[in-house]
C-alpha cells in the first residue's frame, strides 16, 4: 500500500501544475444550467469587445442529444444566473470552434458535420440555423454519435484578421481560405498523412477469435478489417522566426515544420521533419516508461525550440527529463540536447512563462520527493506540500548550471500546502489519467495587469490565493499581507481568459450540482478516515454512496470572477 500511495501522491503532485499590490477589486457571478457539461469555449458572440461563454451539455434522460447554452456578458462585466437563450443542436455536429467567418460584429459558432463545415446565423441576436462554410465530406463521416468537442481548425495564417479553416483529412489536412466573393475554396492540401494502425479480423472480446463465423471450419471468408486512423496535433506558429505562422504538426515522437512562403503557401515536402526516442531498448520494454515532446522558444530569440519529455519509474522513484535542444538558425538542432532540466513527479506538467518581463520564457515545473511521513500527513490531515521549482532563463540564452552538473539549476523555488482526498484518487487512478484530476493552480495569469505573471492556486478547501508576480519572481511568499484570499469552491475544472479587454486575466470555473458535490466529499472523507483508521468512519456502504451521487441533482455551475 505504501508504494501505491507513493506513485500516486508523486502523480498527485505532478498534476498540480499546468499557470506596490493591493487587493484586486472584482465582479462576481454565478450561473447554471440543467445538465452535464461537456465542453466549452469562450469567445465574443455578439461583437461588443466582452468575452461570452458557450456550454455544450447533455442531459441524463436524453444522453444522445446535445445542447447549447449561451451566457452573453452583461454591460457591467457581469452575467445573468440563467443562459441568454439555448438550443438544441443537429446530431451529426463534430467538433466546434469560435471565429468571425461571416460579415457580420463577433465570432461565430463554427461547427464540423458529417457533410462539411457550417456556421450558426445569429442575425436574430440568437443562432438560427447552420449555413454552409465548405460543402464537402469530412473526415468524421460515418462516425458513430459523439458529444461535439472543441477542436481548435480555425487559424489566421496570413494574419488579415480573417481564419482559415484547416480541415483534417487521412490524407493530409486541407486549408480553407475567405475568397473575395465571401465563400471559402480550398487553397492547398498540406502532404501530411494520417497515421494507420489496423488489424485483420475480430478483437477476441468473447473468445479467442470471437467471430462466430468461424463455428463451421470449412467457411470461406474475408475476416474484417478494424482501422483506426490518428491525425496529427497541428499548431499554427511562427517555428523559423520570420514572423510568418508555420504549420507544425506532432505524432508521437515526429515532429514536422512545413514552413510559410511569401505566398502564403506551404511547401510539398517538410522543412523539417525531426525525429528522435530518448528511450533505450530495454525502456520501451517497461509499460511505466514514456516520451513526448513539444515546442517553444524559450530564449527569446525568435526560434521554436524543442522539448523532449522523458517520464518513468526508476528503482521505485518516478522522475521526468525534460531534454531541450535549442534551435540554431536555418532550423537546425543538436544530436544531443542542450540541457536537461529534471523533475521528480508523475505527470509531465511544466509551464513556459516570461515570469520577471524580459522578453524570454522561464519554466516552472512540480518537484516533490515523497517521503513515508508525507504519505503520512496526506492519510491523516488530508493534505499534503507541493514544490514548484522555477527556472528563469539567462541573458546567454540557457538556464543556470553548475559546471560538471548534467542538470539545470533552479532559480527559484515556490511552496504551497494544497488539501486533497488521496483515496479519492486511488480508488480512481483512472480520472486522473484520463485528466480529470487537475487543480486551480496557475502561475501563467496576469491578474493586476503590471505585466508579471501572478499565482493563483486554490488551496483545496474552497479558498483561492492570490500571489502577486514581482520582477524578481518570488511572488512575496514572506510576506502574507501582500497575499489575496477569496472565498471560491474549489474546482478541478477552470479557463483563464481576459473577459473584459482590460489586459488582466480572469477566471471562470465549472461544477456539478451542489447536491451531487456535497455527496462526493462525504464518500472521499469517509474513505479517508477508513484508510487512516480514524474514528466515525464506516457508516454508508460504498455502494450505497455511489448511488446516492448517481441520483443527486444533475446541473451545472459556473462562477465567473473579472478583475476590475
Amino acid at each position: 500500500m505504501m508504494k501505491k500511495i507513493l506513485i500516486l501522491g508523486v502523480s498527485i503532485i505532478g498534476s498540480l501544475l499546468l499557470g506596490a499590490v493591493g487587493p484586486q477589486q472584482y465582479q462576481f457571478s454565478q450561473m447554471r444550467i440543467n445538465g452535464t457539461a461537456r465542453d466549452r469555449i469562450i469567445c465574443d458572440l455578439n461583437g461588443d469587445k466582452k468575452l461570452d461563454i458557450l456550454m455544450i451539455y447533455t442531459r441524463a434522460s436524453e444522453e444522445n442529444k446535445s445542447h447549447l447554452a449561451v451566457f452573453l456578458q452583461g454591460s457591467a462585466f457581469a452575467f445573468s444566473p440563467e443562459p441568454s437563450f439555448e438550443t438544441l443542436l443537429p446530431s451529426d455536429i463534430r467538433s466546434f470552434d469560435c471565429g468571425n467567418v461571416a460579415d457580420i460584429p463577433g465570432d461565430e459558432l463554427v461547427v464540423f458535420r458529417d457533410t462539411g463545415v457550417y456556421y450558426f446565423d445569429k442575425s436574430d441576436g440568437k443562432l438560427g440555423k447552420p449555413v454552409p462554410l465548405i460543402s464537402s465530406p469530412t473526415i468524421f463521416r460515418w462516425a458513430e454519435y459523439r458529444n461535439p468537442q472543441r477542436q481548435h481548425f480555425l487559424v489566421d495564417f496570413d494574419r488579415d484578421g480573417i481564419p482559415e479553416i484547416l480541415a483534417p483529412e487521412i490524407s493530409g489536412p486541407s486549408i480553407y481560405k475567405k475568397s473575395a466573393e465571401n465563400t471559402y475554396a480550398l487553397l492547398q492540401k498540406v502532404k501530411l498523412n494520417a497515421q494507420l494502425s489496423y488489424k485483420i479480423g475480430s478483437w477476441g472480446d468473447i473468445t479467442h477469435t470471437d467471430d462466430i463465423n468461424q463455428f463451421l471450419r470449412f467457411r470461406s471468408y474475408m475476416k474484417r478489417t478494424s482501422a483506426t486512423y490518428t491525425v496529427p496535433d497541428l499548431f499554427a506558429e511562427d517555428f523559423n522566426g520570420d514572423k510568418k505562422p508555420d504549420l507544425i504538426g506532432i505524432l508521437g515522437n515526429d515532429l514536422w515544420v512545413f514552413c510559410q512562403d511569401d505566398a502564403g503557401k506551404f511547401g510539398d515536402k517538410p522543412c523539417l521533419h525531426w525525429e528522435k526516442s530518448v528511450l533505450t531498448s530495454e525502456e520501451k520494454k517497461l509499460g511505466f516508461m514514456g516520451e513526448m515532446l513539444t515546442f517553444v522558444d524559450l530564449n527569446g530569440d525568435g526560434l521554436a525550440d524543442i522539448i523532449k519529455v522523458k517520464f518513468g519509474s526508476i528503482e521505485q522513484r518516478v522522475n521526468i527529463k525534460y531534454m531541450i535542444y535549442y534551435q540554431r538558425p536555418g532550423l537546425s538542432f543538436p544530436d544531443v540536447q542542450d540541457q536537461t532540466i529534471s523533475s521528480e513527479g508523475f505527470r509531465a506538467d511544466f509551464g513556459a512563462y516570461d515570469m520577471n518581463g524580459d522578453g524570454r520564457r522561464d519554466i516552472v515545473v512540480p518537484s516533490f520527493h515523497f517521503a513515508p511521513a508525507q504519505a503520512f500527513k496526506m492519510l491523516t490531515d488530508n493534505s499534503v506540500k507541493v514544490q514548484f521549482k522555477i527556472y528563469l532563463m539567462q541573458s546567454s540564452g540557457r538556464f543556470a548550471q553548475d559546471p560538471g552538473n548534467q542538470f539545470a539549476k533552479p532559480d527559484k523555488r515556490i511552496q504551497l500546502n494544497y488539501r486533497i482526498n488521496v483515496l479519492g484518487i486511488i480508488m480512481d487512478p483512472e480520472a486522473m489519467i484520463r485528466g480529470d484530476f487537475n487543480p486551480l493552480v496557475y502561475f501563467g495569469a496576469d491578474v493586476n495587469g503590471d505585466g508579471f505573471p501572478d499565482l493563483v492556486a486554490d488551496n483545496g478547501a474552497d479558498t483561492l490565493n492570490i500571489y502577486f508576480g514581482n520582477k524578481n519572481v518570488d511572488f512575496d511568499m514572506m510576506d502574507a499581507s501582500k497575499k489575496q484570499s477569496i472565498g471560491l469552491e474549489s474546482s478541478f475544472v477552470f479557463d483563464f481568459a481576459d473577459m473584459n479587454g482590460d489586459k488582466k486575466v480572469d477566471l471562470v470555473t465549472y461544477y456539478e450540482s451542489e447536491e451531487r458535490v456535497k455527496e462526493k466529499r462525504k464518500a472521499m472523507e469517509e474513505a479517508r478516515k477508513a484508510q487512516s483508521g480514524q474514528a466515525g468512519a464506516g457508516g454508508v456502504s460504498e455502494e450505497e454512496e455511489m448511488k446516492k451521487i448517481a441520483q443527486a441533482k444533475e446541473e451545472t455551475r459556473i462562477k465567473v470572477i473579472i478583475w476590475k
